[in-house]
């Protein structure tokens, strides 16, 4: 088995594996699964900040409220961890991140589409040790010195982590900007839904705005989301 650490660079606090709290990723091999899977990402620490969630409530309440409204969601169980003989705080989360499996179970008769990582454009010193955060994932229409959309601009912040074709291929996401950027009010309403199911986003958007999660796409810090277009409809 193989296991790292997980989380975004604001969650890097970490002085070892049975240090400071943190989150892990356990990887096993193709020939010894374990639960019938060979990725466990990730073994989160309940909370924004690892383990800053006492109650261990905020992530079950808010999924709750995801499950009455209909929407898409992630699969999240407590589990007991221990390192090298040591507990891991009270309990942790095995929190199911979205990937091949998640799609095929969320878009079963149209799993073959692009499934994109919302996340910031973050550019490291050569030390890896300090960070800059450059831009949040935005629908920004960003172009080149000829107006074609500038897809070096893109790659940060729609990172492709499922394509039927090419991890170059960001027509959808090219779309989708042309889309949000139109100026006309009504024609801009048409152009996003025949895109976006805007009701489900909407939807996501008011509960992340209900339960005060403002590290959100759609919210301050556009990120910690992720996009799935469908081959076919959207």
């Amino acid at each position: 088995m193989m296991a790292r650490y997980a989380g975004s660079p604001y969650h890097q606090q970490f002085n070892s594996p049975i240090g400071n709290l943190c989150h892990y990723k356990f990887i096993f091999p193709d020939d010894d699964k374990f639960l019938g899977a060979t990725s466990f990402n990730k073994i989160h620490q309940p909370g924004n900040g690892p383990g800053d969630d006492t109650a261990i409530q905020r992530e079950q309440t808010s999924y709750w409220l995801v499950r009455q409204l209909g929407l898409p969601w992630n699969y999240r169980r407590f589990v007991a961890v221990y390192v090298n003989g040591h507990r891991r705080g009270t309990l942790m989360e095995d929190a199911q991140t979205p990937d091949a499996d998640v799609v095929k179970e969320q878009f079963p008769n149209d799993a073959d589409g692009f499934l994109y990582k919302l996340q910031p454009w973050f550019e490291f010193n050569a030390t890896g040790q300090n960070f800059n955060n450059n831009s949040w994932c935005t629908l920004n229409d960003y172009t080149t010195a000829d107006g074609s959309k500038k897809l070096a601009r893109y790659r940060w912040n729609y990172l492709a982590r499922r394509t039927p074709d090419s991890a170059n291929n960001y027509t959808n996401v090219f779309a989708l900007i042309d889309a949000a950027n139109t100026p006309d009010p009504n024609a801009y309403v048409t152009n996003m839904e025949s895109l976006v199911d805007m009701e489900e986003w909407m939807r996501i958007f008011a509960v992340e705005h209900a339960v005060g999660n403002w590290d959100a796409f759609g919210s301050q810090n556009e990120q910690n989301m992720y996009a799935y277009k469908p081959r076919n409809g959207r």
